[in-house]
């Protein structure tokens, strides 16, 4: 039976890798969003969230729009 062995650099990259995307997602949903784009949830009333994508809004929110920048509107619930 051949033994698989883990290479501590592999697990540095896989790391690194992950915290990028992380970071990214993040930049999107906050400097990357065109100027006047916002979202809203019936959870947190009448606040302009940070956001211009539905994956912006707060974990356990509910009832999100997005509102863009040119005045449409996207609703988050499928």
């Amino acid at each position: 039976m051949a033994s698989i062995k883990f290479h501590p650099a592999i697990g540095l990259l896989c790391g690194l890798v992950l915290f990028g995307m992380i970071q990214q997602s993040e930049a999107v949903c906050t400097a990357l969003c065109v100027k006047g784009t916002y979202i809203t949830c019936k959870s947190t009333g009448k606040e302009h969230l940070y956001g211009c994508m539905c994956s912006c809004a707060p974990q356990g929110a509910y009832g999100c729009i997005v509102h863009t920048a040119n005045g449409k509107k996207i609703s988050c619930e499928s």
